[in-house]
């Protein structure tokens, strides 16, 4: 149990905590015999009990139920929850902290780097890992694979200047 003292059963009935538990006032009621109750939990709330102490989450739950990659209740921005796992947009990775990380401009999706692109964004083309343009054809930042102005004979933008 994770009470010290309680006023009931059930494990949200404590008026005291095991240490290293702490009492969640967020939590709160007033049991049948007028005493604040509540339930304990570790502290920070990327832990949870095991029974027995305070374990860390694993590190892409923001907090969890266990310490397993599927076992998370809550995730870290910008991931999302799906089936207790927390998983990054299609356009981040998973980097080596377990945080999400931006895959580069020229990728749609991307692993283990930001540019090691698994997929590029249209109408580049996957060529060992990196994207590029079609030929004749460059990237530029927010324009992704513009022809350089016809006067031109090198650029580094699409228009004249």
């Amino acid at each position: 149990s994770t009470c010290q003292t309680c006023d009931g059963p059930a494990a949200s009935d404590c008026l005291t905590c095991v240490s290293p538990l702490v009492f969640d006032s967020s939590a709160t009621m007033l049991s049948s015999f007028n005493n604040t109750v509540g339930p304990c939990i570790c502290t920070p709330s990327t832990n949870f009990w095991n029974g027995s102490s305070c374990v860390p989450c694993y590190g892409t739950c923001l907090t969890c139920s266990g310490s397993l990659n599927n076992e998370c209740l809550t995730c870290r921005s910008p991931q999302t929850l799906t089936s207790g796992s927390c998983l990054c947009p299609s356009n981040f990775f998973e980097n080596s902290t377990l945080g999400c990380t931006l895959c580069d401009a020229t990728c749609a999706t991307c692993s283990i780097a930001a540019t090691n692109c698994t997929s590029c964004v249209i109408p580049m083309t996957l060529t060992n890992n990196q994207c590029s343009c079609p030929a004749g054809q460059l990237f530029f930042p927010g324009v992704p694979c513009s022809i350089c102005h016809p006067s031109c004979t090198t650029c580094s933008g699409p228009s004249l200047t």
